[in-house]
């Protein structure tokens, strides 16, 4: 997914990087459902983006947790392929995986595998992503979003994310809401190498446990690049 937002602003994928981050937030949100107990979180992240439009990357997080500190949250990884023609939008295909351990009243997991595919613009994106077996065993959800950016002036950044998920199959009182939608908005604020951005976030359908993690809010972020 990362290849995908830096398409956003370059119009080909022309030579391979690697880059690596870090991320202080006020918060830490998957598709809009804080998997931090609305507490502060810490992320590393490695992203490399080859010449010839293969991607790959990871992410560890650390959270402040309520009651037994600083602990690991989780991790992240993908890979993929972006390609980018002279003209029109191009191609994003790729696969990632999520495993997060949830410290609330109770630990619990989120752990799922996903297949994606989009359409990459200079300021607009679209993928459609299929969780096989999630929520759990024999439960299939599909996810569409679509993701825009614009600099309305030097070193300034606008952005906004939509994403709508379908469960197919599975029952309200064990699975939750069987449609939920996330949105996003966020301004930036870009230095040279870092980056603070301010973001709103919201959930159209509460989770069916814990719905207190999906209430809607400010998150806060400050990106240092290398």
């Amino acid at each position: 997914m990362a290849a995908a937002a830096c398409a956003l602003a370059a119009p080909t994928l022309a030579r391979a990087q690697v880059g690596a981050t870090v991320t202080a937030a006020s918060d830490f949100r998957l598709r809009g459902v804080s998997l931090s107990d609305r507490r502060a979180a810490l992320s590393f992240s490695l992203a490399s983006d080859q010449a010839n439009g293969l991607y790959f990357g990871g992410t560890a997080t650390l959270t402040d947790t309520a009651h037994e500190g600083p602990e690991f949250l989780g991790h992240s990884e993908y890979i993929g392929y972006a390609h980018r023609g002279a003209r029109g939008p191009g191609i994003d295909l790729g696969i990632s995986r999520q495993d997060y351990r949830v410290y609330l009243e109770r630990r619990y997991r989120v752990r799922y595998t996903q297949v994606y595919a989009g359409l990459i613009g200079d300021n607009l994106r679209t993928h459609v992503s299929w969780l096989p077996n999630y929520p759990r065993d024999g439960v299939d959800v599909i996810y569409a979003d679509a993701d825009a950016a614009m600099r309305p002036a030097p070193n300034w950044r606008v952005s906004g994310h939509v994403g709508v998920l379908n469960r197919l199959g599975g029952a309200y009182e064990r699975d939750g809401p069987r449609h939920r939608a996330d949105l996003r908005l966020g301004l930036a604020r870009e230095f040279e190498g870092s980056e603070v951005e301010l973001a709103w976030v919201a959930v159209s359908a509460k989770p069916r446990q814990h719905p207190e993690e999906a209430r809607g809010g400010l998150v806060l972020s400050a990106s240092v690049f290398f």
